[in-house]
């Protein structure tokens, strides 16, 4: 018998629990998308985020917090091959419709998960974490993520971190491309540091490992299926690079005279509060404390007052990304009037 602890998280398990029915009924993934995100959308409008909630972990045990990302694992690599199935027996129409929520689904249940294994303390979490990201043909991220993203965020040295006034159409290309490379030029440099033979690169390693999904893709849905993989992979990835661009939007560190930046604080990432993306996103959304403290488990995450707060849930942050006059209309004055209040605290205690 679950613990009453652990009944919310029956949540994070809706969006696959939704896909695979939709395929199993041959419905296709368009509607549980959109009831996903829709609901998402509307149910942190309606339960929108108390005070008194910014204090409150989510209600899960910690062998819900355990166990819980490492069972999307299996079930995403099931997930992708079956639907690489459906895709190939589909019409064109249908096939853009499948890669396109596929894609959606790779990021939210996808890397999202994989992002919390990753930073995982246990070998199994962090090559669970790597399979899902190979999986997704996005390898690069389990590098990059953890040795570049964790250090250079809200620099000009981070591809991930879009400056105030940048459209995420300018920001997209060189965040996917800028990740890439950066993940492998930091696994080359540990290579080349350490006297490592090259296939110890652990990206050749993830690699192959993507190169088998895309065989078993074959196998199972011919070239079509190859397709497949490699289109929602792609999407997937831009759909991560979103979710940066909102999660770091306009926040810079400072550079000191030494020419190093100041130290990573909450300060240097939006939260947000919303209860239902919380849940549904493992926590994901309390984003400045996983930079403060990147190796604490997803259910312990912590409120920090310090940190800028976004005005709507990840996804109703998501969708308005997608239509950037509107995006910086809702969030230009909301970054000044929060650098004003750091630069002014700034003064207030050098006095």
């Amino acid at each position: 018998m679950p613990s009453p602890r652990s009944l919310p998280f029956a949540a994070a398990l809706a969006g696959p629990g939704l896909a695979f029915l939709a395929l199993a009924t041959d419905v296709g993934l368009a509607w549980p998308t959109a009831a996903l995100m829709g609901g998402c959308v509307v149910l942190d409008a309606v339960l929108a985020p108390s005070r008194a909630g910014h204090d409150a972990p989510l209600p899960a045990t910690s062998a819900t917090a355990t166990w819980l990302p490492r069972t999307f694992a299996p079930a995403l690599l099931a997930f992708t091959l079956w639907t690489a199935h459906v895709f190939a027996a589909a019409d064109v129409g249908t096939q853009v419709l499948l890669a396109v929520c596929a894609g959606i689904y790779g990021c939210t249940f996808g890397i999202n998960v994989a992002h919390e294994l990753i930073h995982g303390r246990s070998k199994l979490d962090r090559a669970l974490g790597g399979l899902m990201c190979a999986t997704l043909l996005a390898g690069s991220f389990k590098v990059e993520h953890v040795r570049g993203h964790h250090r250079d965020v809200a620099t000009p040295l981070d591809p991930s971190s879009a400056p105030l006034g940048r459209s995420l159409y300018a920001h997209l290309p060189q965040a996917v491309l800028g990740n890439w490379t950066k993940g492998w030029a930091l696994e080359t440099r540990r290579v080349r540091r350490l006297g490592l033979p090259w296939w110890r690169h652990e990206l050749v390693g993830w690699a192959t490992v993507s190169l088998g999904v895309l065989g078993l893709a074959a196998l199972v849905a011919g070239p079509q299926g190859v397709v497949f993989v490699g289109v929602q992979g792609v999407l997937a990835r831009v759909n991560l690079e979103i979710i940066n661009y909102v999660e770091h939007y306009g926040l810079r560190r400072d550079r000191r005279p030494s020419g190093r930046f100041e130290p990573v604080r909450p300060c240097h990432s939006w939260t947000s509060e919303h209860p239902v993306s919380r849940v549904v996103l493992l926590n994901l959304p309390r984003h400045a404390d996983h930079h403060a403290a990147a190796s604490r488990p997803w259910s312990t995450l912590r409120h920090h007052a310090d940190a800028p707060e976004l005005p709507a849930g990840y996804p109703a942050m998501f969708l308005l990304a997608l239509v950037p006059p509107v995006w910086h209309a809702v969030m230009d004055d909301r970054v000044r009037a929060f650098t004003g209040t750091l630069s002014a605290r700034a003064v207030a205690s050098a006095a």
